[in-house]
């Protein structure tokens, strides 16, 4: 399972947070997803955590903002707005939809190897 986290959050920095979904500013949101380690667990489950930056869901889904002060929007002005906003681009969702046959090889070998088959 973590060689399959491992690889999914690979393929989310280099495809998805590269330029491809969201353009690259400071590079931090792909900095902070690491390669996963194994969260909480018992005998029936293992949770694998993929980090990432706050902003990372309010790019995932979108958001409506509200500001309280006059803002300068690039090519039209200052303008005293209410409320902005924020269309969704995902890039974690997709990153899983666009993967799920390797993920779902990992889980087999990984029920396998749990039971040694």
């Amino acid at each position: 399972m973590e060689t399959g986290c491992a690889k999914l959050a690979s393929y989310i920095v280099q495809a998805k947070l590269s330029g491809e979904a969201l353009n690259i500013r400071t590079g931090n949101l792909a900095q902070s997803v690491e390669t996963p380690s194994p969260g909480p667990s018992s005998d029936t489950s293992v949770t694998y955590l993929v980090a990432g930056k706050w902003y990372g869901k309010v790019q995932e889904f979108g958001a409506s903002i509200t500001v309280n002060h006059a803002v300068n929007l690039p090519n039209i002005g200052w303008r005293y707005l209410k409320t902005v906003t924020l269309p969704a681009r995902p890039w974690l969702n997709p990153s899983i939809e666009e993967q799920k046959d390797m993920i779902g090889q990992e889980v087999v070998d990984a029920i396998k190897e749990a039971i040694k088959l």
